[in-house]
């Protein structure tokens, strides 16, 4: 069980974030702020944060680890703050701020239009509106390889799966019946930018 003084620990330093709250979970306590799960505690008192594509090579980088409940899952999308960032107040707040932008995304994104644009789902809707693109019209707008590109610029690994789903949520098509010819135009305007 975490000591109560770590957990105070815990919150004090999160504190440049906003109001965060905790629920107990797993032994140890998930952390909320503006209603979002974006980080959790273990039993030992360790700080998980939220991670995706976005941000997930800042934690490989620093040597950082999955979240394991159980030794024998794969590990939930949470990695353990590195001590370095911890020990920063600045830091670890930008760290964190990351981790409750994804949470945000993640859970706006489900219930989202651009989620129920055929071809499209919540991850591809989270994807894009972390890239400033929320309603179906901005997606019109910036068009497939625009939106794609945009996704792409903030690290997340997207394959051209993305960029066909772009194009057949746009179109009304299932992104795997989209012509062969159009995929190439795509491609070639993709490499030309």
């Amino acid at each position: 069980m975490v000591p109560h003084t770590r957990l105070v620990q815990i919150l004090d330093r999160l504190h440049l974030l906003g109001e965060v709250q905790e629920r107990r979970m797993f032994g140890g306590y998930g952390l909320y702020c503006e209603g979002f799960f974006f980080a959790l505690i273990n039993r030992e008192g360790e700080l998980y944060l939220k991670v995706d594509d976005s941000n997930r090579a800042l934690y490989e980088d620093a040597g950082s680890h999955k979240f394991h409940p159980d030794p024998e899952d794969k590990g939930m999308d949470y990695w353990l703050i590195p001590e370095a960032v911890f020990a920063n107040p600045v830091a670890l707040a930008d760290w964190a701020a990351r981790s409750l932008r994804i949470a945000r995304f993640k859970k706006e994104a489900t219930g989202s239009a651009l989620a129920k644009m055929r071809g499209l789902g919540a991850k591809s809707a989270a994807w894009l509106m972390a890239a400033g693109i929320t309603t179906a019209e901005q997606l019109q707008q910036a068009g497939p390889v625009a939106s794609y590109r945009a996704v792409q610029a903030l690290g997340y690994q997207a394959g051209l799966n993305l960029l066909w789903a772009i194009e057949g949520a746009l179109t009304g098509q299932a992104w795997k019946r989209l012509p062969a010819a159009r995929k190439e135009e795509l491609i070639r305007e993709l490499e030309s930018a």
